[in-house]
């Protein structure tokens, strides 16, 4: 080994082992960030907390998980404490380089300024099984300390990645399916994927047409009607609302064709399905929309200033909804639409009223960015977890919210 290489290799060694000995209060992961004297309310809905670099993604069995960088976090008193349980391997057998720029990568100090927030996407079987979509599926067994890559299942068996959590689906019987999320070129095929075996087993269940659909949004189990629906983009026929109800063997069309029925996010409830619009449409403005399933009747019940990727269901049946401001869009342009990502809270479904809004950052508008607000999927849950990305305020952080009436 060259002079030069052992000297960068002491340094290495050295920036990582200066990373791991400093001391910190508390996990810099895990840090909460105190709101404003004299401002206990974040516009009129209740801040609780508010954790630095930690996206909450999955809930289930009254557990909320989350991740930051390539470790999950895992709470058992709904967001009070999280407690860091495991992260994610380095897959194969690197070299020793590669395995010293991964101890720095996950060192606590160089976390704290880089700010990666990891994967997107997470789900937990019925069986406590725990799958992270990453550059591959990983699955975990024990409730997160030990995780493990899923043969078969890197980049040569989905070649355009994973999806958004949204598009990942667990049904009873902890059969997942995801769909293909692709941006390449039109037209192009779009897959269902199938998990079984308690996630340990991935095939491809389903094939769309080249030209049929643009990539799946969403996938969202209905346990009132014990069916998959699917969300599907973007343009003109491509943009559907379908469903499932014989494991994908046949897939029937609920709606199709027109801005209202271009959706990401899903909410299901007894009588009636619930979304806010993806339409980018020049012409017409995004809206909040209430599908009542035994009429058959789909009505505009909220108009956004800006499309939807996310929404929730509260255990007390309160709706939630987000928008997302899309950069240089034909509609963001021609409507002037606001710099701003905003969450629509709902009692009823029926009369919804705008709780607040972030602005967007302005350099990561330069890039391209999209301002929003992710939040979690899976059970139910008394609080709103919710995570903004690309805003001027509370970037990459957990603001933990609830209204008058709910129970933090």
């Amino acid at each position: 080994m060259t002079k030069l290489r052992w000297s960068f290799l002491v340094a290495v060694v050295a920036v990582a082992a200066m990373a791991a000995l400093i001391p910190y209060a508390r996990h810099p992961s895990l840090e909460r960030i105190a709101t404003p004297p004299g401002q206990p309310r974040l516009f009129g809905v209740a801040c609780n907390d508010v954790i630095d670099r930690l996206q909450v993604q999955y809930s289930k069995g009254g557990k909320v998980y989350a991740m930051e960088d390539h470790f999950l976090y895992v709470s058992s008193d709904t967001g009070r404490t999280f407690a860091q349980v495991g992260r994610l391997p380095k897959p194969g057998d690197p070299s020793l380089g590669t395995r010293i720029r991964d101890i720095v990568a996950r060192s606590r100090l160089v976390r704290r300024f880089r700010r990666y927030s990891g994967p997107q996407s997470l789900v937990v079987l019925n069986s406590g099984t725990i799958l992270i979509f990453y550059d591959r599926i990983y699955r975990s067994a024990d409730g997160g300390h030990t995780i493990s890559p899923v043969s078969n299942t890197g980049d040569s068996f989905i070649p355009e990645g994973f999806p958004a959590s949204q598009a990942i689906a667990v049904g009873p019987r902890d059969t997942v399916y995801y769909g293909e999320y692709t941006t390449t070129p039109r037209p192009h095929v779009v897959r269902i994927v199938r998990g079984t075996d308690d996630g340990r087993t991935w095939d491809i269940v389903y094939t769309f047409r080249e030209g049929e659909i643009f990539h799946v949004h969403s996938l969202t189990y209905d346990k009132f009607r014990d069916r998959y629906w699917i969300a599907a983009g973007d343009k003109g026929q491509e943009a559907r609302l379908m469903y499932t109800e014989d494991g994908f063997r046949t897939i029937h069309t609920e709606g199709c064709c027109l801005p209202k029925w271009r959706l990401v996010d899903l909410i299901v409830t007894k009588d009636a399905l619930f979304w806010g619009s993806d339409s980018d449409s020049r012409s017409t403005r995004p809206g909040i929309f209430r599908y009542d399933l035994k009429q058959k009747d789909i009505e505009r019940v909220a108009t956004l200033d800006n499309p939807s990727y996310y929404a929730a269901r509260l255990s007390n049946g309160t709706l939630a909804v987000t928008t997302t401001f899309e950069p240089r869009t034909g509609y963001s342009v021609a409507r002037h639409a606001p710099a701003t990502t905003s969450l629509w809270l709902s009692r009823d479904g029926r009369t919804w009223a705008r709780d607040f809004s972030l602005p967007a950052d302005s350099s990561s508008l330069k890039d391209g960015k999209r301002p929003q607000i992710q939040l979690p999927s899976g059970d139910p849950l008394p609080v709103l977890f919710a995570t903004p990305w690309h805003t001027s305020e509370f970037n990459f952080t957990t603001l933990l919210l609830s209204q008058p009436g709910f129970s933090p």
